[in-house]
């Protein structure tokens, strides 16, 4: 079972973390502002604190340069192996899953002043055009795999062995209530047993992460999932909802989202799970995104019922003001931050210039 979540909820002390998609900027005059670079990422105008911070914490955390190359891997065929062993003691098969480097990871935070929100166009007649744009069936993953021994080995269990393979494997299902009396899964325990220590072999990256991965962490968490829960980000966000179902998309009924947590990447869901007749697939409201899934309700194929969702959630951004709104938010969050953090901060653009690429 691979999830997708969009608030990323993320737990590795070690700082192997994926940027997911970010976002663009919505301007006065209806526009969205921003220029397309890899990654999918939106380079926006908006002038954020922690741009200066940014670069320096991708270069110490992507899994791919010149400075962390060989590292990451290392601790990942670490994980894969405990996985394997704790995932046979639990009864099941597991094949540990092969390192491939990601050229293309654009790090731990998105590139440029960028909004953690799913990408739309710069005008509205380009959306009108291409909606969110295409994306294959297997980048929507939860780890970001591809189709795999495991993902056909699961798919050969009954129903209720896949349901206890999902447990053991990936834990409970964060948007249920939680169990307490169930195990930590195998994924949890691997990251618990399996520390950190492997950096070793890069004092450069020991280092960092002894002294700045805390608020590394900190100013990840900030903007990609913090900032949802600001009572300011509810409200805009329950605003644009309630225009988005003005123009017929109920975005909480059947859903994951709740009125506390519906916003933009929402609609970037439903468009994911549309099919090309205007149905919204099972997924949508399961959550739940497997090799069985119809590949049109887990990627985005530019089909006309895609589009329309992503033009009315763009109307609606700029009918509500989202896009400032968000940004006046992040930049005041950031703001605070990096007083609450100043001096620790400008010694992480120190520790930068001493340990140059």
């Amino acid at each position: 079972m691979k999830r997708i979540v969009r608030r990323m909820a993320m737990a590795s002390a070690a700082l192997v973390l994926l940027a997911g998609l970010a976002g663009c900027s919505a301007s006065e005059d209806g526009s969205n502002r921003g220029t397309v670079i890899n990654g999918g990422i939106v380079e926006s105008n908006w002038d954020l604190p922690f741009a200066p911070y940014a670069p320096v914490v991708n270069r110490f955390t992507q899994e791919d340069n010149s400075v962390s190359n060989g590292v990451f891997k290392k601790r990942f065929d670490q994980l894969e192996a405990y996985t394997a062993q704790c995932m046979q003691e639990r009864g099941f098969s597991y094949f540990p899953e092969e390192w491939t480097d990601n050229e293309d990871d654009p790090g731990y935070f998105p590139q440029g002043d960028s909004l953690w929100l799913p990408e739309l166009p710069t005008t509205r007649e380009e959306a009108v055009r291409v909606g969110y744009g295409t994306q294959p069936a297997e980048q929507f993953s939860w780890t970001g795999e591809h189709i795999d021994k495991n993902e056909d080995y699961r798919l050969t269990l009954s129903p209720s062995a896949r349901g206890k393979y999902d447990l053991a494997r990936y834990g409970q299902n964060p948007y249920e209530p939680e169990d307490p009396s169930l195990p930590k899964s195998c994924g949890v325990l691997a990251r618990e047993n399996v520390p950190p220590h492997l950096y070793e072999d890069d004092e450069v990256i020991v280092s960092f992460n002894s002294q700045f991965g805390d608020v590394a962490f900190g100013m990840h968490m900030l903007v990609s999932d913090e900032i949802f829960g600001d009572p300011r980000i509810i409200k805009v966000s329950s605003q644009w909802n309630q225009c988005m179902k003005g123009r017929g998309r109920e975005l909480i009924s059947g859903s994951m989202y709740t009125e506390e947590t519906v916003q933009p990447w929402a609609s970037h869901y439903m468009a994911l799970a549309i099919r090309a007749d205007g149905v919204v697939g099972d997924s949508w409201k399961k959550n739940d995104i497997d090799n069985t899934t119809p590949e049109e309700e887990r990627s985005l194929l530019g089909t006309e019922a895609e589009i329309k969702i992503a033009v009315d959630d763009f109307d609606c951004r700029v009918e509500t003001n989202y896009m400032e709104t968000f940004a006046a938010v992040q930049i005041e969050l950031e703001n605070q931050f990096i007083q609450d953090h100043y001096q620790q901060l400008q010694d992480m653009l120190a520790f930068a210039e001493e340990h140059p690429i």
